[in-house]
């Protein structure tokens, strides 16, 4: 049981990992995102810069809730969510659940 316990707390790390440690996987996202709606602009050091800038605010959240997010803002928003309103989606689409996962196979496995 313990196995299992330490097998399923080291997965549920990985998906809670902050996209910063997966900083390409994160730009990708974030290009989908403004793909979607149609922001680039011809210019691609502005197009660069503003990857960038979200990557730096969005780095603490898991990419899961990045991704979740983003379906979200092409499913239901009209046009490019602000910055702020996306980091609330993202909030909400991390949810609590995960983490409390975490707290308790953490201490299971260390009884």
């Amino acid at each position: 049981m313990m196995a299992a316990v330490t097998m399923a707390l080291t997965s549920l790390s990985e998906i809670l990992e902050p996209s910063a440690k997966r900083r390409p996987e994160l730009a990708v996202e974030i290009a989908k995102l403004f793909a979607a709606f149609n922001l680039y602009t011809g210019d691609a050091a502005k197009s660069a810069a503003q990857v960038e800038v979200w990557g730096e605010q969005l780095g603490e959240f898991p990419l899961f809730a990045i991704r979740k997010a983003a379906r979200w803002a092409i499913r239901g928003e009209q046009k490019m969510p602000s910055l702020a309103a996306f980091i609330g989606d993202t909030k909400i689409a991390m949810g609590r659940q995960a983490f409390a996962r975490r707290k308790l196979l953490t201490e299971w496995a260390a009884m």
